[in-house]
This record gives structure tokens, C-alpha cells and sequence, in this order.
């Protein structure tokens, strides 16, 4: 069952690397020790909302976005590990 976080935006870096990788949205795995691989979730961090998808511990889906909070947002990700695309999980967001 896939749950969804509104409240964490601090996602695990190496879960959050890998989504991105399995979506083809990065190259091949670094090793976890590159300041590119420790810093791949300061974008996430630094966003005005993160929403995550879950099943179980697994993090299968994440969407981030910017807002000035009175007029405008903008969705800079939203990206689905591809075993779970075209199963709705983005139309819940």
C-alpha cells in the first residue's frame, strides 16, 4: 500500500538518488561519498512543500515545490519510479 508524507523533506539521499536514477533523470549510481550524492536533497530540503510516496520503507515517488506562498507555485520534480507509473499515484498528489 503507498502512503504519502507531506511532512518530510529531508527524503533519504541514497533512496531519493535512486528514484532519480530509475527514472532516468541521473546517470549512474555515485559513490556515497561524492558531495554530489551528499547534497542530492538540499534542493528537496530547501523547498516550500516535499511530498513523498512510500511502500513501506521503500521511497517510491517524490514531487517538490516553490512558493511565494500568496500567488504563484511552481513544480520543479515530480518524478515516480517506473514500476509504479500508470498506477494513478500522481494523480493523489
Amino acid at each position: 500500500m503507498i502512503t504519502y508524507n507531506e511532512s518530510k523533506k529531508d527524503l533519504p539521499v541514497d533512496q531519493l538518488y535512486r528514484l532519480f536514477y530509475l527514472a532516468g533523470w541521473t546517470g549512474p549510481e555515485s559513490s556515497p561519498d561524492s558531495d554530489m550524492l551528499k547534497n542530492f536533497n538540499t534542493p528537496f530540503i530547501n523547498s516550500t512543500l516535499v511530498i513523498s510516496a512510500w511502500d513501506g520503507k521503500r521511497l517510491v515517488g517524490a514531487i517538490r515545490v516553490l512558493s511565494d506562498k500568496a500567488i504563484r507555485s511552481v513544480i520543479y520534480d515530480l518524478v515516480v519510479d517506473p514500476g509504479y507509473q500508470n498506477k494513478g499515484m500522481g494523480k493523489n498528489w
